[in-house]
């Protein structure tokens, strides 16, 4: 979930070859809707930039909303 902190961003896929998690759809479309965090294709996340001033609630509340990535298909 660092790679938030990245100008790339956070890679979905490598996060759950790594973990086996990822954050649910619903707070990732949450986050973007408050336009906290953008999508950079396919499966890659990065924060917007009203994003960054409050990176720390973003990296938690996606933290806590983690699931198995087999759920989440």
């Amino acid at each position: 979930l660092m790679g938030l902190r990245l100008n790339e961003g956070l890679d979905l896929d490598r996060l759950a070859a790594v973990s086996g998690l990822v954050p649910q759809r619903q707070a990732v479309d949450e986050l973007i809707g408050l336009g906290m965090i953008e999508r950079c294709g396919e499966a890659r996340l990065r924060a917007a930039p009203a994003g960054r001033f409050v990176l720390n609630a973003i990296v938690l509340r996606l933290a806590s909303a983690l699931e198995p990535a087999a759920a989440a298909g």
